[in-house]
């Protein structure tokens, strides 16, 4: 299995450039907090503080471990380096997180603070400070470069549609 993590923040369009990508090329994608919830958590999605960060890695591991995938099939998983924890501080996942899973490459999904927190007020009905959303943003591209370069993954970064194309040809060269 050929797996990339898709990170970013909540808000940011992950799962938007993940289907925009299942549209041009034959992937399969899973939400990690999807996974959580298929493993009996119950996670709100307009909820983004989150409770009990260590099971919820073991618990989607578990349940990614048992899905029937084909060894040279592209997995694209969706999902962060850094949350909030249940108190609102952000919260850099250990990398023993990703230890199972052998992550061959990693984008970042990054927007513009401001795009972000309108995002998150209209499809959660949540007022994120821009600081806020700007620490989280940072700390969530730095903890993927720093993971990244420790496993010497490629790594890219997408800021925007405008690098679509570019985007297809990364992963096309994975």
């Amino acid at each position: 299995m050929k797996y990339t993590l898709v990170s970013g923040i909540h808000g940011v369009g992950k799962s938007t450039l993940l289907k925009k990508i299942a549209e041009v090329k034959s992937i399969r994608h899973y939400s990690i907090s999807d996974l959580i919830r298929k493993g009996g958590q119950k996670i709100l999605t307009n909820e983004k503080k989150t409770k009990n960060v260590n099971l919820n890695q073991e618990i989607w591991k578990n349940i990614l471990k048992n899905l029937t995938i084909n060894y040279d099939e592209l997995i694209f998983l969706d999902g962060h380096f850094v949350l909030l924890d249940d108190s609102g501080n952000l919260l850099s996942l250990p990398e023993k997180t990703f230890e199972d899973f052998k992550i061959k490459s990693i984008i970042v999904v990054t927007a513009a603070v401001d795009v972000i927190q309108e995002r998150l007020r209209v499809r959660d009905g949540t007022e994120w400070s821009f600081e806020l959303l700007s620490q989280f943003q940072t700390k969530e591209v730095k903890e993927a470069i720093k993971f990244a370069k420790k496993n010497q993954i490629p790594i890219y970064i997408y800021e925007s549609d405008d690098q679509f194309d570019k985007l297809l040809n990364f992963i096309n060269n994975l």
